[in-house]
C-alpha cells in the first residue's frame, strides 16, 4: 500500500503533537525536572527532547528555572511550566449566582467576581450578566498582556459536551440552552462546556485529593446529585456526554417525586435539601432541637454550616439527620463501587463541611454493601475543593485541553 508524502507529513505532525504533549503532561506532574530526566520518564531520545523543550520555550510555555547540582559531571538546567504563558478563565452558572475567575497557568487565582440571580431570571438574562463578569477576566488579562488560553464554563444539569448546549438543568427549570454557541458568539477564544460534576472531578483529578490516583470517581452531592468519572486525568464522557448522572438511580421506586420526574432517586435521600426535610420533620413531629425556629417555617434559613455547629453540640435532630443521610449516602456509593472498582472515590458538595458526622455512616454502609474486592481496592476521601471546586474545575478542563493540544494553545497565546 502506497503512502502519500501529505499521509507521512500528517503522521509526523500528529507524532509531535503527542511528544509536545507527553512533555508539558510530565512538566505538570514532575516539575522542576532535567531535560535528562524528561528523557527517561518519557522514553523519548535526548535529542528528541532537545527540540520539544526549545519549541516550547519559544513558544513561552516552559522556562528554565535553576540547576541540580550532580556529583560528577556540571550541573542540569531545570524546567518547569511558565505560570506567565497565559490566563485560562473558569466559570460557573449555579442555582443562584454565576462566578468567573481568571488564572494563571499554575492555576493561581489572580481576579474573580460573582453576580447573583433573582428567582425568575430567563437564561439569556443570567448569560449575560456572566458574561459581563467574562469580559471584565479578559479585560484583565489585557492588562497583564497575557493571552487567554481558554474558557471552561460549568453547568448544573446535562450537557451535549461536543455541541456545549444545556439539555436539562432541573433545578433551574432549563432545556435546550445553546450555552457553548452563546458564548461563542461573545468571544473569540476557546470555549468548553460542560457539567459540574465533571468539572469538579477534574479539578479534584488535577489540583485537590486525587492527584496521586489515576482512576477516580468524584461525586458531587449539593442541591442536586451528579458524579464524574476520570481516567488517567481524562473525564470519561459515555456516547452522549451524559455519564454520571448518578443522582437519578432509583433508590425505591416508591419514594419521593424528584424534580427529573421520576420517584425514588439517590437525589431525593442524600441532597442538602434531604437533610433539611429530615431535621424539619422531626421538629415538626415535636423533636427539641436548637435549630426548631430556623426550620419550622421552611428551609429558606436553615443551612449545612448551622446542622453542622448542632450536631457538634450534641443536636439529637442535627445527628440523626445527618446520619440517616450518611446512611444512604453509603448505599449508594456501595452501588457505585461495585460497579465502577475505582481506586478513589472522592466526596464533595456539602460533604465537605459536614464529613465528621456523615462519613462513619457512608463507610459503615459500604463496608455492609458493598462486593469485599472492589470495597478493600476504593479509598473514600474527602474533596479538597468546597466552594471553587467547579470554578477551578472549569480551569482544569481547559488546562486538560492546553496540555492535549499544544498547537491549539499556541494559536490562542498568539491571538490567532
Amino acid at each position: 500500500m502506497k503512502h502519500t508524502d501529505h499521509e507521512f507529513v500528517g503522521d509526523q505532525e500528529s507524532l509531535r503533537q503527542i511528544n509536545l504533549s507527553t512533555v508539558l503532561t510530565h512538566l505538570r506532574q514532575n516539575a522542576p525536572i532535567s531535560r535528562a530526566a524528561l528523557a527517561e520518564l518519557t522514553g523519548l531520545n535526548r535529542a528528541t527532547i532537545t527540540r520539544l523543550v526549545r519549541e516550547l520555550i519559544e513558544h513561552g510555555f516552559v522556562r528554565e528555572t535553576g540547576f541540580q547540582s550532580i556529583r560528577a559531571g556540571r550541573p542540569s538546567i531545570l524546567l518547569q511550566l511558565d505560570p506567565d504563558a497565559g490566563c485560562i478563565i473558569g466559570a460557573e452558572i449555579e442555582v443562584k449566582f454565576g462566578s468567573v475567575i481568571l488564572t494563571d497557568l499554575a492555576a493561581h487565582v489572580l481576579w474573580r467576581q460573582e453576580v447573583d440571580f433573582g428567582d425568575n431570571d430567563e437564561p439569556e438574562s443570567i448569560l449575560n450578566s456572566v458574561a459581563q463578569l467574562i469580559g471584565q477576566a479578559c479585560e484583565q488579562a489585557r492588562e497583564t498582556s497575557r493571552h487567554v488560553l481558554g474558557l471552561g464554563m460549568s453547568l448544573p444539569g446535562l450537557v451535549d459536551v461536543s455541541s456545549g448546549v444545556l439539555l436539562f438543568a432541573p433545578n433551574m427549570r432549563w432545556s435546550d440552552v445553546p450555552v457553548k454557541q452563546w458564548l461563542e458568539n461573545e468571544f473569540d477564544i476557546p470555549i468548553y462546556v460542560d457539567n459540574k460534576a465533571n468539572m469538579a472531578a477534574l479539578a479534584e483529578s488535577y489540583f485537590g485529593s486525587a492527584r496521586d490516583s489515576e482512576y477516580v470517581l468524584y461525586i458531587n452531592i449539593t442541591a442536586g446529585v451528579g458524579a464524574g468519572i476520570v481516567l488517567h486525568q481524562r473525564i470519561m464522557a459515555g456516547t452522549s456526554g451524559l455519564a454520571g448522572e448518578v443522582g437519578h438511580m432509583t433508590i425505591n421506586p416508591d419514594g419521593p417525586k424528584c424534580n427529573c420526574g421520576s420517584r425514588g432517586c439517590w437525589e431525593t435521600y442524600v441532597s442538602a435539601l434531604a437533610v433539611f426535610r429530615r431535621a424539619r420533620e422531626a421538629i415538626l413531629d415535636g423533636e427539641e432541637s436548637q435549630l426548631a425556629e430556623v426550620v419550622r417555617d421552611g428551609f429558606e434559613r436553615i443551612t449545612i454550616p448551622l446542622m453542622v455547629e448542632a450536631a457538634r453540640k450534641g443536636d439529637l435532630v442535627a445527628l440523626n439527620s445527618l446520619e440517616e443521610t450518611g446512611y444512604y449516602l453509603g448505599v449508594g456509593l456501595a452501588n457505585l463501587i461495585n460497579t465502577f472498582n475505582p481506586k478513589k472515590v472522592v466526596l464533595g458538595g456539602y460533604v465537605t463541611q459536614a464529613h465528621e458526622f456523615l462519613l462513619p455512616a457512608i463507610q459503615k454502609t459500604v463496608q455492609e454493601r458493598a462486593l469485599r474486592w472492589p470495597r478493600e481496592a476504593a479509598d473514600i476521601v474527602v474533596a479538597t475543593y468546597l466552594n471553587d471546586a467547579s470554578l477551578m474545575g472549569a480551569v482544569a478542563t481547559v488546562y486538560s485541553q492546553i496540555l492535549s493540544n499544544p498547537n491549539q494553545a499556541f494559536k490562542a497565546k498568539r491571538g490567532l
